[in-house]
């Protein structure tokens, strides 16, 4: 595929081609083409998102006029769930996901688990959705009319859907899963008890699911397929762990990108279930043995994600308590293993900030040879600024306290109550480093000084930012610049860019901050070269 379109692209110069995909696949070099920008697709945003759900539900009150008022209630509570769960608002900056959630919210409330609103959004598309539709006879019927006649419940008709679904997944590639028709009647066929009727019922049943498009659309040309793709990924999520024997085909199946929010749907399902066994012995089949990096990075990096969905919390085995210990400790090795692709070594950090790992010498202070400085030996981090700000920081009777005069007309005429990087998703991580003005970091020193005079701080130190001097005495470990202009980087050699975050890695983004220890000085101080600016004094 990838090069039919850079054939294309040769043969028709003039011609402008956009080509889309999945951020996760692409960033994958296999799928990558050469000089074409990559541009990512903006997501909905909270304004946006807002503004949908009163249209959505001022026109759902419109149609019910006698149930405006539960209309008002539903947007609310489902406004409240965004603000209050980011995985939900991450799931409504999709515009097919936001309608989801609205319609099931409206139906039966928003479930806790993604899983369960997945399970609710799957049975409303096709059980409850345009429920009743003229047969060919002209009589309404429902598909739960259909079962009466082979004795057969909803959940029937399900695993028939899992298992076609998962097998279409697996042959479909990168691509969208295409159901056939034929053989959705002949699995359906099966299902009733006389041979030669259930042909007919097979297809009376397939009809009506065409006729409704909700789960399922026909694309005209023999197939069923999805809305979207997270709802194919579901219903294979249910095929997977439908029998135990077939988790143990996990492992291979992390290897490749499409299978990944599989899994981690099926490990939420397990959870949402109470089966916390059988979520545990599902992430433990990801990394059972040795990784092996970077061959092994995308089983760890499915296992991470898988661990975040079932809730570190709930480890209460002995599997769960090593894994509990070994995948932070694993992805956080990833993380600084430069035969790993710099974004996936971005994610295994920021993956492993969120299960709670922290650098154990994040507060550490290094001397800086030839000087009377002590420096940080990572920058300044989100974690660490939080500090300052639970201490009140940013309140105004800690102003004349912490804040210079300048630094409090700056705070009070852009009304600041936290870093930027506190609201801004791709910099908020734990282990980032936090993205503040010039003042705010003058204020956070001031209270740092004072944090730590009965600790780290010695008689007669101060907290202050490094004057440019003092800086780059630090970034060349106190010794002179080498002669080699090139070789002028922190590590006291020439640029390489797996010692530090950069443009040359295209991450768009800051990294956690012991990523790189390969790109330290000699002294062992982190990000001199790369990640963030720092201020001097």
């Amino acid at each position: 595929l990838v090069k039919s379109v850079q054939d294309f692209c040769t043969a028709h110069p003039d011609c402008r081609v956009l080509v889309t995909s999945r951020i996760k696949p692409y960033e994958n070099k296999t799928y990558q083409l050469d000089d074409l920008p990559v541009v990512t697709l903006a997501k909905l945003d909270t304004d946006r998102i807002e503004r949908f759900l009163h249209n959505w539900y001022a026109e759902r009150a419109r149609v019910e006029p006698d149930k405006a008022a539960k209309a008002a209630t539903d947007r609310d509570r489902l406004l409240r769930s965004f603000s209050e769960r980011p995985a939900l608002h991450e799931m409504a900056e999709t515009p097919l996901l936001l309608t989801m959630l609205a319609a099931v919210n409206a139906w039966a409330g928003l479930p806790e688990s993604r899983a369960e609103i997945y399970d609710k959004c799957v049975e409303q598309l096709l059980w409850e959705w345009e429920k009743r539709k003229e047969d060919g006879d002209g009589a309404f019927v429902a598909l739960d009319d259909l079962l009466v006649e082979p004795g057969k419940q909803r959940a029937d008709v399900d695993r028939v859907l899992w298992q076609m679904t998962f097998e279409a997944h697996r042959q479909s590639g990168s691509q969208a899963a295409t159901l056939p028709i034929s053989g959705v009647e002949s699995r359906l066929a099966a299902l009733h008890p006389h041979k030669y009727n259930g042909v007919a019922w097979a297809r009376r049943v397939v009809d009506l699911m065409s006729q409704r498009g909700g789960l399922l659309a026909d694309n005209g040309v023999g197939g069923f397929v999805f809305p979207h793709t997270s709802l194919q990924e579901y219903l294979a999520a249910r095929w997977l762990i439908e029998e135990k024997e077939r988790v143990s085909e996990a492992a291979q199946l992390a290897e490749v990108d499409t299978w990944r929010e599989v899994i981690l749907l099926a490990c939420g399902y397990l959870t949402w279930q109470g089966r916390y066994s059988d979520a545990q012995a599902l992430v433990h089949e990801l990394i059972a043995g040795r990784l092996a990096m970077p061959d092994d990075i995308h089983r760890l990096l499915v296992a991470g994600m898988a661990w975040q969905e079932f809730d570190p919390s709930r480890a209460t085995t002995n599997t769960g308590k090593a894994l509990l210990e070994r995948i932070p400790a694993e992805l956080t090795s990833a993380m600084q293993d430069a035969r790993v692709p710099a974004v996936y070594r971005r994610n295994a950090g920021l993956l492993a900030a969120e299960l709670g790992a922290l650098p154990d010498d994040l507060d550490d202070l290094v001397a800086v040879p030839g000087t009377d400085l002590r420096m940080g030996k990572y920058p300044v981090t989100n974690t660490q600024f939080k500090r300052f700000v639970d201490a009140g920081g940013y309140k105004a009777e800690s102003e004349r306290r912490w804040w210079s005069e300048e630094g409090r007309k700056y705070k009070q005429k852009y009304g600041y109550r936290a870093p930027w990087s506190f609201g801004a998703r791709r910099f908020s991580g734990s282990t980032q480093p936090a993205i503040v003005s010039w003042y705010e970091a003058e204020a956070y020193c001031a209270w740092l000084a004072a944090a730590r005079q009965h600790g780290d701080i010695g008689a007669g130190e101060t907290v202050r930012l490094p004057t440019q001097a003092e800086w780059e005495a630090a970034a060349r470990n106190g010794q002179a610049a080498p002669a080699d202009k090139d070789a002028d980087y922190p590590w006291r050699g020439p640029f390489a860019s797996d010692r530090a975050n950069t443009q040359e890695s295209s991450l768009g983004q800051t990294t956690p901050v012991h990523m790189y220890p390969q790109g330290a000085t000699p002294g062992g101080i982190h990000d001199l070269a790369g990640n963030v600016w720092e201020w001097t004094g």
